[in-house]
């Protein structure tokens, strides 16, 4: 790391928990350990690795645990690892470019009227922030990442014969699936996007913010995509109710 956090310094030895046992500490430290690896915290800005991590966790903490679970089997046998931890608390990370895809999946689905860019709060490091939605717009808006010109598969068309209800019968469900096709939530659990005020009786929908009428822009090339390779089980799933239609 370039520098040590500041905020995440123990502000005295009651902040290290060095009272209790060792497992014990892994509970008190979370928030640290997850904070620390799920920010900003890394060279150049970047987030940590988990050398860092376990490195400022004994530098600063005097906590000792192993970043890998090939180094507690090869050589610390006993000591328990950050990657462990990180599973058994459903700790990963995601590149910014993995959480702008996924909110824009996510948003895309919400034809409600009202819905908006700044309904988003992330949950990352043990903190709720609001999404940044200057960056979403310029992600949105960067011309260098369009949806490759996909060259449209041999019978797709000709195979389309079915009614709609139909055709999705005759697809293959798997329970472990995004809807329409299961049960999972489809979106992300650090995810949490606020809905729309109802609208007072009477008064009439405003129409979609600039940022939305991006991100539907930039759906539709998905499913386009989608379509021409002929993933039409993915494109389902990507697609609401209503676009289903």
């Amino acid at each position: 790391m370039d520098h040590d956090p500041v905020e995440l310094l123990p502000q005295s030895d009651q902040d290290k928990y060095l009272h209790i046992s060792h497992e014990e500490r892994w509970s008190y430290l979370k928030p640290v350990i997850v904070q620390l690896y799920t920010g900003n915290y890394g060279r150049g800005g970047k987030s940590a690795t988990l050398d860092q991590v376990v490195q400022f966790m004994k530098t600063h903490y005097s906590f000792h645990a192993a970043p890998t679970d090939i180094l507690i089997y090869c050589f610390v046998p006993g000591l328990q690892s950050i990657q462990k931890r990180f599973r058994d608390w459903n700790v990963s990370k995601r590149t910014d470019k993995q959480v702008k895809n996924e909110i824009t999946s996510a948003l895309g689905r919400r034809k409600r009227p009202g819905t908006s860019t700044s309904q988003v709060v992330i949950q990352q490091g043990g903190r709720a922030k609001p999404l940044d939605t200057k960056k979403l717009k310029r992600y949105l808006k960067d011309k260098k990442l369009p949806y490759p010109v996909e060259a449209i598969t041999p019978g797709l068309l000709s195979s389309w014969n079915l009614p709609y209800k139909a055709f999705l019968s005759s697809l293959p469900k798997n329970p472990d699936e995004p809807s329409p096709f299961g049960h999972q939530d489809a979106t992300p659990g650090y995810l949490n996007i606020h809905s729309p005020e109802a609208l007072t009786p009477g008064r009439e929908a405003a129409g979609p913010s600039p940022n939305m009428e991006l991100l539907y822009e930039k759906n539709k090339e998905h499913h386009a995509s989608l379509f021409l390779q002929g993933r039409i089980k993915d494109l389902l799933v990507r697609m609401c109710s209503e676009q289903r239609r």
